[in-house]
């Protein structure tokens, strides 16, 4: 018999996504994917694959070199951000991280993460330490 060890969806427009972790009744553990599509008229269409873990590693390297290869060429294509990610990354702001730090952390454009900022109702201010500008002043008499 086989066991779902952990279980991950996430979706699209029309499309969901559940991953398993899944360990086969050998003991040996594969990932299965697979893809629900609501068409026209609310049917349903999915397709399902099995991955092997030994080719994880080169199938992720294909998938970011084609995310990549995707954020150059379609400007439109509006990539999904996890919601934990965006939450780590308000978590850092609010302790300081500058924007260009966290767009360096994680490859998010500064406008993709001044949106995110606004999204939520948190105003965006300078790390910078105010100067102490009455010493800048000579008093008038």
């Amino acid at each position: 018999m086989e066991e779902i060890i952990k279980t991950n969806l996430f979706e699209s427009e029309k499309s969901s996504y559940l991953a398993d972790l899944v360990k086969h009744k050998t003991g040996k553990y594969y990932i299965n994917l697979k893809q629900s599509i609501t068409g026209f008229g609310d049917s349903l269409s999915s397709q399902e694959i099995k991955i092997n873990p030994f080719v994880l590693n080169e199938l992720i390297e294909v998938l970011i070199n084609y995310r990549d290869y995707l954020i150059e060429v379609d400007k439109d294509i509006d990539f999904h951000i996890p919601q934990h990610k965006i939450d780590t990354l308000v978590e850092r702001y609010m302790k300081g991280i500058t924007l260009e730090d966290l767009s360096l952390q994680f490859d998010i454009s500064l406008e993709m993460i001044e949106n995110i900022l606004a999204n939520r109702g948190i105003p965006i201010v300078s790390n910078m330490k105010p100067s102490n500008k009455r010493n800048n002043y000579k008093k008038q008499r």
